[in-house]
This record gives structure tokens, C-alpha cells and sequence, in this order.
């Protein structure tokens, strides 16, 4: 089975990690603090981030059922694609190009910032913790830098930027350890700077 999950900062992150353990040790210093980043533009409400979230969630899984590929909603607002064979893969394909182009991607379209990217990598090294410690071989981390300029550069058409998730072929993996989602990111952002959302 394919879980698709719809999020914004994380393509794929895709992105509550309630099962993961203590972070990683760093692999590199932040380009600048979350503090610094989010002092002068105020981090997105998270809570309308993850209504947005389950809405588009919702719509693409309808219509990818409509096109013949039946979904069922999850508990953390994303949904799981039946079982696909190897020779509808293609079908599968553009069945997503077309509902992301009906749908549109909700809050997807805003390009995360660097902070955020930065919160984001501390989320996957949590997670690829995780993964480690479910028996799973997870490849080693980029450095912080590589991870924020690969993942801007996938909205420029790049290469997806490095997910543990991706490395293993088990989607009771996200059960386990659940991919971060966009909100999670913007929470622990107002954790550590201890500012308001914007609404």
C-alpha cells in the first residue's frame, strides 16, 4: 500500500512524530537561530495549517478515488492509497498530476522558509531515530545546510531532498514513526521562539 500524505514544508514530511525519541546529534550548525528567523515575520497559525492540510487531504483523496484508485483517510489527516501494481504505477501517477492540478495544493504553494527548513531537519533526524530503533536501516543524514538547499531547490524541479522514510519499503513504517507534518514544524518553531502565530 502507498500512503500519499498532503503537507506543505514537507513534500512528504511529509511531515506529530508521537513515537520518536531523543533527536540526533546535530550534523550542523543552523543557518541562522529560529529566534532571529521568526522575530520579524510571524510563523503561520498552525492550527489553520492543519485544517488546510486535512481539507486538500480530503479533496485529492475523493478525486483519486474518483479515478479509480480508492483512499482511506488517516487519523493524522492524510490517507493511504490502496494497493497498487507495478503496471498501474503510471496510471497512479498521473491520477495524483491531475488531482494536485484540480485540487491545488492549499498552503503547499507557499515555499517554506529556511527556519522552518531548519525545524524540519530536526524533525527528520527524530525520526530517522525512530526508524533506527524499529529495526529499520536508514541512510546517514545530510548536513543541515545540504538538507535546506536540496529541499529548496525540489520546488525548483531539483532532486526530493533527503527523507529517512523514503529509504524503506514498509508503510507500516509511518505507523510507527510518523512523518512530521507542516503544523508540527510551525508548533515547535513557537515553542523555541516563544512568538504569536499569525491568523
Amino acid at each position: 500500500m502507498r500512503n500519499w500524505q498532503v503537507s506543505v514544508a514537507v513534500v512528504g514530511c511529509v511531515l506529530s512524530l508521537g513515537a520518536c525519541v531523543t533527536p540526533a546529534a546535530d550534523s550542523g550548525p543552523r543557518p541562522t537561530t529560529t529566534r532571529e528567523a521568526i522575530a520579524s515575520e510571524s510563523v503561520p497559525d498552525p492550527e489553520a495549517v492543519a485544517r488546510d492540510r486535512r481539507e486538500q487531504a480530503e479533496l485529492m483523496s475523493t478525486c483519486l478515488t474518483d479515478l479509480g484508485f480508492p483512499t482511506r483517510m488517516r487519523e493524522d489527516g492524510s490517507f493511504e492509497i490502496g494497493e497498487v501494481v507495478a503496471d498501474q504505477q503510471a496510471s497512479l501517477d498521473e491520477a495524483i498530476t491531475t488531482c494536485t492540478e484540480q485540487v491545488g495544493r492549499g498552503s503547499s504553494s507557499r515555499t517554506p522558509s529556511e527556519a522552518e527548513l531548519s525545524t524540519l531537519y530536526d524533525l527528520m533526524l527524530e525520526g530517522r531515530e525512530c526508524l533506527l530503533d524499529h529495526g529499520y536501516s536508514i541512510s546517514q543524514p545530510p548536513t543541515r545546510e545540504t538538507f535546506i538547499e536540496t529541499y529548496l531547490a525540489s520546488y525548483e524541479g531539483g532532486t526530493l531532498p533527503w527523507i529517512p522514510w523514503m529509504d524503506i519499503n514498509d508503510p507500516e513504517s509511518v505507523n510507527l514513526c510518523p512523518q512530521p507534518t507542516e503544523e508540527e514544524v510551525l508548533r515547535r518553531m513557537l515553542e523555541e521562539g516563544s512568538v504569536g502565530s499569525r491568523r
